[in-house]
């Protein structure tokens, strides 16, 4: 994992804002994210650009959510391993840079999102698996480090948008499911 020190960053992975300076990149090493491995082989060269490393997910990942819980703390949940899709969710904790195992998940999904709620839950909905998308969500308490399962969309969809309504509700929309969706198809949850 990389922090920059005072620069923003446009690289491979999710990113979760943590401070006004401070950006968490996930950086997935996959074949086609060369210059990323290529980089972390060079810390002087991030250095020189204001970067530090910090501490190593425990399993690394391709499309999970990254989502600044309000203690401070960073969920990152499912995704894509190196053999399956995952249901292990990790916390990052920015004050020690570590990582610490919470809850799993019900399903796996990848490319899916991740909003905090009013409450400060986190509700996690659709993404796929394997190009099937999910209909399902679920939600995470970070008071327990436990997950539960929610309502679900009418139509399952992966690489969609979501914006948190004043009224506290979550309004999905567009992405993929097993067709392309249009912004004519979203749902208010």
């Amino acid at each position: 994992m990389l922090q920059p020190s005072s620069k923003m960053h446009r690289g491979a992975g999710p990113r979760a804002p943590l401070l006004a300076a401070l950006t968490l990149v996930l950086a997935a090493c996959t074949p086609t994210s060369e210059r990323v491995a290529a980089a972390l082989d060079q810390p002087s060269v991030l250095a020189a650009q204001g970067w530090s490393m910090t501490g190593s997910l425990a399993s690394g990942r391709l499309g999970p959510t990254a989502t600044l819980l309000p203690n401070g703390k960073v969920l990152v949940a499912g995704g894509q391993g190196p053999d399956d899709y995952l249901l292990v969710a990790e916390l990052y904790d920015p004050a020690t840079g570590a990582w610490a195992p919470t809850g799993s998940l019900a399903q796996t999904r990848q490319d899916a999102t991740a909003t905090v709620l009013p409450s400060g839950k986190v509700l996690i909905v659709g993404g796929h698996v394997g190009g099937a998308p999910r209909a399902s969500a679920e939600l995470y308490d970070p008071a327990t480090g436990t997950w539960s399962s929610t309502g679900s969309l009418s139509t399952g969809r992966g690489n969609h948008a979501v914006t948190l309504l004043p009224t506290g509700k979550v309004l999905v929309l567009g992405g993929q499911g097993s067709t392309t969706l249009t912004h004519r198809q979203c749902r208010a949850v």
